[in-house]
């Protein structure tokens, strides 16, 4: 993929709008599998089940978390970190659109598992587009793309360790004042450790691809 910088507006648009599509059906499919939720999504999903308040607002909260997480990180007030939460908004009627589309159940384990599967690929495969778009992104993503820029590690990485914390943190406020996880399964844990590695896979692909033959 041609770089960031020499990279036109309109492929950016392109990256980005692809992206999101295909994030976005790996959302759903996860939440189709009915094996746990996206391990992005474990802590503002228990924390809403704890409070008794809707998963919209506890994510918007966490969302402005993050925002303001990345503006310290980069100690300026980024228009683009700013734009993340609107968009937020418009990734939200998309998922909803997705979620209308893919109305299905799958009743056997192993299509559950099928499903699963496809969830994780696309998620990581969404996500990188995304990236690479290089213009909004969802604030876990943009966090995690501030992280890795600031620890100077890739991207598939720190999304993978980030992932983890986020079950980790829900898992133990779940446990503490519930006495158990909240929407924890094996596809949580399956998503926070793969997602992260699909997504360095994915950066592997393209950087040999781009790479001029003869290097």
């Amino acid at each position: 993929m041609e770089d960031q910088k020499s990279m036109s507006m309109k492929t950016k648009c392109l990256l980005s709008f692809v992206g999101m599509n295909i994030l976005a059906a790996g959302i759903i499919l996860n939440t189709k599998s009915t094996l746990g939720v996206g391990a992005i999504n474990t802590l503002p999903y228990t924390a809403a089940e704890i409070l008794g308040v809707s998963l919209g607002t506890t994510t918007v909260v966490l969302y402005f978390l993050f925002i303001g997480i990345q503006c310290i990180l980069t100690r300026k007030a980024d228009l683009k970190a700013f734009l993340q939460l609107p968009f937020s908004f418009v990734f939200g009627v998309v998922l909803n659109i997705y979620d209308a589309l893919l109305e299905f159940a799958p009743s056997s384990p192993v299509l559950k598992l099928l499903t699963l599967s496809a969830a994780i690929l696309l998620t990581a495969l969404g996500t990188y587009l995304m990236t690479a778009g290089n213009l909004i992104l969802n604030p876990p993503d943009g966090l995690v793309r501030t992280l890795a820029e600031y620890v100077g590690k890739p991207l598939g990485l720190i999304r993978n360790i980030f992932d983890i914390s986020m079950v980790v943190v829900a898992a133990v406020l779940g446990w503490i004042i519930c006495g158990r996880t909240i929407g924890i399964g094996i596809g949580t844990l399956l998503s926070a450790l793969l997602i992260g590695r699909f997504i360095s896979l994915f950066q592997a692909i393209d950087f040999k691809l781009s790479k001029p033959a003869g290097i």
